[in-house]
């Protein structure tokens, strides 16, 4: 019965070509968006589901509360944390601390490339998924893992093991593994794993309760996890002791490897795991282009209800029952569903070769499940689309259709159809609305924003000692002013926590490190006061410039 449904609806497509055409390209072009949404939900849910041991792998996230009881969450905790872990508890089997650091660039002295880079200790190759292709683990300063991609950008088909990358502060580094091509997703995505021998070489010794990076620990197998949260209970009542009587209080807490994402909570230096939040409003955002679909279909359907009333006149005549042809218009919209889900296909490998969208995933590892939620989605909005249609034209009585006395089922006195439009309409006017102000906005805020200057003025990236590079642009005679800014203004800026004495508590606020030809650079007006002395000197300077809400 089903397969006579799916041919009678076939052969209602080709009669009627221009409706068909109209429903399959309007939804064929919504879909693509909602098929992009769910492989980020997907990707999301996949991520870090491949180390060896998904069970029994944490990362210790922290809570760090003030004065005032509010709190505020981390993903990253003090080194200490693993290594006492490791020391004073039997049931753990293993630790290791992630460090990660943005901003390097490195070259070979034939290229400089940027980098996305971790510190990671020996420990790690053990705990995680992350394989060694060639070569053996970084363990000595200067000295680090590449992974085969960006070797290949580097040195090409050559092998680059014992090859010398160069960065300009901490000088050459020694390749001493190439990772094998993991395309999976995970929060530790990187281009070169550094031994943390370098990361100890240079860095500076600060507080043990430091957030530096990631604790990560393993259980032995059989270990009650609460055993794990006493753990962390006691280390962290050590830790609050030892700080001065009114700062803030660390907790921590453990969060099993393959539920890091997506994120259900707020962490902060949670980088590259998806929110859930953010995944919703994507695919909701999708939904609501293919619900305007759907009732573009519902409308062209219900206009063409006096022609279907004859054929279902004379199908009711016949014997047939309603749910059987609500079954059958139902089983019409399915099939132009999945006829779209064809078009969006194409159009959706379209968007994937010309997108420069580098954070949207396209590949995830069960493709199996993919294809069985695209189709299930495409019959979801078959069924949402041509369920209404379908029970209004199987009410029709063949009495009607004989007088010639037809039209649209209504509800109460206003016709479905028109109520149909009307939503229509509304939710359309919506979408363009909301649309509208989003592009007005990200137009003001590219281009339009004259919060600072933005007129020829370039920006120059550059590490180690600027001075000769300042000194001869400076000189240039097109050049009018050369400013210094620790970070493209506008993007992300370092933070830090401020407060007016020492009563107070601590205000978390973000700032640039600039010198006053930045600032008359960036033509930022003052309320009060003037900008920074012009100097030359190295030496610290107590001097800032606010803006009013700090």
């Amino acid at each position: 019965m089903i397969k006579n449904y799916f041919k009678i609806a076939w052969r209602n497509l080709l009669k009627n070509k221009l409706f068909s055409f109209i429903n399959i390209s309007g939804l064929g072009l919504a879909l693509p968006f909602a098929l992009i949404s769910i492989m980020q939900v997907m990707g999301a849910f996949e991520a870090d589901k491949f180390h060896p041991y998904p069970e029994r792998s944490f990362r210790i996230i922290t809570d760090v509360l003030d004065n005032n009881g509010s709190k505020t969450k981390y993903a990253v905790s003090p080194s200490s944390i693993a290594f006492k872990l490791k020391q004073d508890y039997p049931f753990i089997e293993n630790t290791t601390h992630v460090i990660r650091d943005f901003g390097w660039e490195m070259n070979n002295k034939v290229k400089t490339l940027r980098v996305n880079s971790i510190y990671v200790e020996p420990a790690f190759f053990e705990m995680f998924g992350f394989k060694i292709e060639k070569g053996s683990i970084p363990a000595e300063p200067n000295s680090l893992a590449i992974t085969a991609a960006k070797a290949a950008l580097f040195f090409g088909n050559e092998n680059p093991v014992g090859k010398t990358l160069s960065h300009p502060s901490y000088g050459d580094f020694k390749i001493t593994a190439v990772l094998k091509d993991n395309k999976k997703k995970s929060h530790l995505k990187c281009d070169v794993m550094v031994s943390m021998e370098t990361f100890k070489k240079f860095s500076k010794a600060g507080n043990p309760t430091d957030l530096t990076g990631f604790s990560y620990v393993l259980l032995k197998p059989g270990t009650n996890e609460k055993n794990i949260d006493a753990a962390l209970a006691a280390i962290a009542a050590g830790i609050n002791k030892q700080q001065t009587a009114g700062t803030e209080t660390l907790q921590f807490r453990k969060q099993l490897i393959k539920k890091i994402s997506p994120a259900y909570e707020k962490l902060r230096e949670n980088s590259y795991v998806d929110s859930m939040l953010d995944l919703s409003f994507n695919f909701a955002f999708a939904f609501g282009l293919i619900l305007l679909a759907a009732f573009n279909y519902i409308n062209l359907t219900l206009a063409r209800s006096i022609s279907r009333a004859k054929e279902v006149g004379i199908r009711k005549v016949a014997g047939a029952l309603r749910y059987q042809l609500t079954l059958q218009f139902v089983c019409e919209a399915i099939l132009i569903a999945m006829l779209s889900l064809g078009v969006g296909f194409l159009v959706m490998q379209l968007l994937k070769n010309f997108s420069y969208v580098n954070w949207f995933i396209w590949d995830v590892d069960n493709t199996a499940m993919l294809w069985l939620m695209f189709v299930l989605f495409a019959v979801l909005t078959g069924v949402v689309a041509g369920i209404i249609p379908a029970r209004i034209l199987s009410s029709i009585q063949p009495v009607k259709v004989l007088k010639g006395n037809i039209t649209p089922a209504s509800f109460g006195k206003l016709g479905a159809r028109n109520i149909l439009v009307i939503v229509q309409f509304i939710v359309t006017s919506c979408f363009i609305f909301v649309m509208s102000v989003m592009y007005s906005q990200f137009k003001y805020m590219a281009t339009d924003n004259e919060n600072f200057n933005r007129k020829n003025i370039y920006n120059i990236s550059v590490e180690g000692d600027y001075k000769l590079l300042k000194n001869d642009i400076s000189q240039h005679k097109n050049v009018e002013r050369a400013g210094l800014v620790s970070t493209p203004f506008g993007g992300t800026s370092a933070e830090c926590f401020i407060k007016k004495n020492n009563q107070e508590k601590n205000a978390e606020a973000s700032y640039y490190a600039v010198n006053a030809d930045f600032v008359s650079n960036m033509k930022l007006s003052f309320t009060a006061g003037s900008n920074l002395p012009e100097t030359n000197s190295d030496s610290t300077l107590n001097f800032v410039l606010l803006n009013e809400q700090a």
